[in-house]
């Protein structure tokens, strides 16, 4: 299964774009743009070509389609045709025809949808020419399921909402509906409801008494059905509450995160602006040590000088002793020491005093004014001394707040650059739909509970019944022979469930085997993977070589591999190359990782499935299509095509490169 050719006509910025994507080269296809060129669109212009679909929703704006230089040319009362046409060939070597229109009229200066349509042209081979399908929708969901759709056309940016949980149920269907194994399930519906007929056909012939108990087989029958239908509604609102809560969380990543991102911000700027006080009450402290202690800070050098001299003056003995000499003479005379001991005549301590008394006679007149001025200038130089202390504790504060005003600045910066784009309003709005989004969520779940526990009872209830019809012995001839094909019926059903189940996990097995054997191939962490899953009700889930489950926490790369991976498994078991179309996959990766995915695409898509090789179609920016990716890719050689704009008509012009 191939695209052909892609055409767009005045769908949004690509009025008059023509896609070739015939022969071998069109099997590796690179559509380049830059942001905001219009890959996005032209993906979107598959999706909607195809289903109708616009970013993954049925609910889109019809007039947001139409290209802006469309409405411009047009006039008043002019018709507008929005036209996405699709031309592939098949696996079962034929071609269809797929185009869907919508018919505008430009009102007022703006376009006024008034009908649309879509349509199909197949032809199964060439001796024949292409033929009109009578139901479009039913021919796309037999090629091109719907269901199975979001694993070959997908954003590699939105790949955070790939194998959520909420989506098992998806992936059942896709897989079973691509083994034709929902055809054995439908069946078994409709033998649910003959055997359910044919039961109460059988009450009714045997009396009154059978007669209500057919009656409340139907309304055990009826409200099981009720019921169900209420669960399936409420799984799938709840399921939407989930994918609500999923949008909300990465919009802006984490609210949780996000909000504590702000709470943080606040604090840090209440510290910063601590620490600025603190910094601003140093420097004052500062300025008036200064004041106060100048005048002997500037003199120091001085009073160090003349400190030295008085020094110089002691050693050199033109300094009296520290002791007068009157105290000196009455120590003599009293032949007591300072300490009170006496002093002999002759002995050590009496000649070290008779020895100062004498140096009063030599000391000079510059001695004595040293002298008399050295209590007052060590006085001085303490209170200088104690003031620098002073001085270092204050400027040790001054460095202290500096180094936490950098710190806190950094710090905040960095909030600043993560925050950036959000606002407290709207992180609060986000915090609320969140949270109101999560408590419907809860309600749903509970009340999901509660449908499944009266639906066992209508359960138990509708078994009661029957055998209570089984057992009636005045039975007709005509009731006796609908209870008997009742019974049948029953069992055949029996039967076709337990095919059924063993087909599911055949097929389930299967797709996780390749699954498994794809992703493994692809890493380039070959040992890091223990095996990849799909359990019984068709959750996917990753085991690394710890035997942890660890599919939320893979990194862009793995998990975009997964995507291929698990769209090649599908393919394979499904015995059909889908079309792969893929908008930015490599657009959360790194250089590295860039490279490595690219090599991985190169060699693991070469793949053929019944004798078909698979088309790829990736549409790229030039921070994903390097140099060193294009390379790479070149292996493949790719059918390349690159998106000129042209900013003044906001129209694009899709050019096929040069090999």
């Amino acid at each position: 299964m191939k695209l052909e050719s892609i055409s767009f006509k005045n769908f949004r910025q690509h009025r008059d774009v023509d896609v070739d994507l015939a022969g071998d080269t069109g099997l590796f296809v690179i559509v380049k743009g830059n942001n905001g060129a219009g890959k996005t669109n032209f993906f979107n212009g598959i999706t909607w070509c195809l289903y109708e679909s616009i970013d993954d929703s049925t609910k889109f704006l019809k007039e947001s389609l139409v290209s802006q230089g469309a409405i411009l040319g047009a006039k008043e009362g002019d018709e507008i045709i929005v036209e996405v046409s699709i031309n592939m060939t098949l696996s079962n070597g034929g071609s269809a025809k797929i185009s869907r229109q919508y018919f505008y009229i430009k009102a007022d200066g703006e376009p006024k949808i008034v009908r649309q349509n879509f349509e199909v042209m197949s032809m199964a081979n060439f001796g024949v020419g292409f033929q009109r399908i009578q139901d479009s929708n039913d021919w796309i969901d037999e090629n091109l399921p719907r269901r199975f759709s979001p694993y070959f056309l997908f954003d590699g940016e939105r790949l955070d909402r790939f194998f959520r949980k909420d989506d098992a149920r998806f992936i059942r269907d896709s897989v079973l509906q691509i083994a034709n194994i929902d055809v054995l399930e439908n069946m078994n519906t409709r033998l649910q409801q003959v055997s359910e007929e044919l039961l109460r056909t059988a009450a009714k012939g045997s009396g009154s008494k059978g007669e209500e108990l057919a009656k409340q087989n139907q309304q055990f029958n009826e409200r099981l059905e009720v019921e169900s239908k209420n669960l399936a509604l409420k799984k799938d609102e709840v399921q939407g509450l989930a994918e609500s809560i999923q949008q909300l969380s990465s919009k802006i990543g984490n609210v949780a995160e996000t909000a504590a991102d702000f709470d943080r911000r606040k604090e840090i700027i209440q510290n910063l602006d601590a620490a600025q006080k603190r910094l601003d009450a140093s420097e004052g402290d500062l300025s008036s040590w200064a004041v106060q202690n100048a005048p002997h800070s500037l003199g120091m050098d001085a009073l160090a000088s003349l400190k030295a001299e008085i020094d110089f003056a002691r050693v050199n003995k033109v300094l009296p002793p520290p002791f007068t000499s009157d105290t000196l003479t009455d120590l003599l005379e009293r032949g007591r020491c300072l300490c009170e001991r006496e002093l002999v005549d002759g002995s050590e301590s009496c000649n070290h005093i008779k020895d100062l008394l004498s140096k009063y006679n030599v000391v000079s007149d510059l001695g004595e004014v040293l002298s008399s001025l050295e209590p007052q200038l060590l006085s001085i130089i303490n209170d200088s001394q104690s003031a620098r202390s002073g001085s270092d504790v204050i400027l040790d504060r001054i460095r202290t707040a500096k180094t936490d005003f950098a710190s806190l600045k950094k710090k905040l910066d960095v909030l600043n650059a993560k925050l950036a784009g959000h606002n407290d309003e709207e992180i609060a709005t986000l915090h609320q739909n969140l949270r109101r989004a999560e408590e419907s969520r809860d309600l749903g779940q509970r009340e999901i509970g509660r449908l499944e526990a009266t639906i066992e009872s209508v359960k138990a209830d509708l078994t009661r019944n029957t055998k209570e019809i089984n057992a009636q012995s005045d039975l007709s001839e005509k009731a006796a022979e609908a209870l008997k094909n009742s019974k049948f019926a029953s069992k055949a059903l029996v039967a076709s469930q337990k095919i059924y189940r063993e087909l599911c996990d055949q097929v389930r097995n299967d797709v996780a085997n390749s699954l498994d054997r794809q992703f493994k191939d692809m890493l380039w962490k070959k040992d890091f993977i223990e095996k990849v899953d799909i359990d019984e009700n068709f959750r996917v889930s990753v085991i690394n070589n710890t035997d942890f489950e660890i599919l939320d926490k893979l990194a862009a790369g793995e998990r975009t591999c997964l995507a291929f991976a698990f769209s090649l498994a599908l393919s394979s078991v499904a015995g059909l190359a889908f079309p792969m179309v893929v908008d930015s996959p490599m657009g959360r990766l790194g250089p590295e990782m860039q490279s490595n995915l690219a090599g991985v695409l190169a060699e693991k898509t070469k793949m053929t499935i019944e004798g078909e090789t698979q088309q790829i179609i990736m549409l790229m920016t030039a921070t994903e299509y390097t140099s060193d990716v294009a390379k790479i890719l070149a292996t493949r050689n790719p059918r390349v095509f690159n998106i000129d704009v042209d900013v003044a008509k906001s129209e694009t012009k899709i050019v096929k490169e040069l090999n």
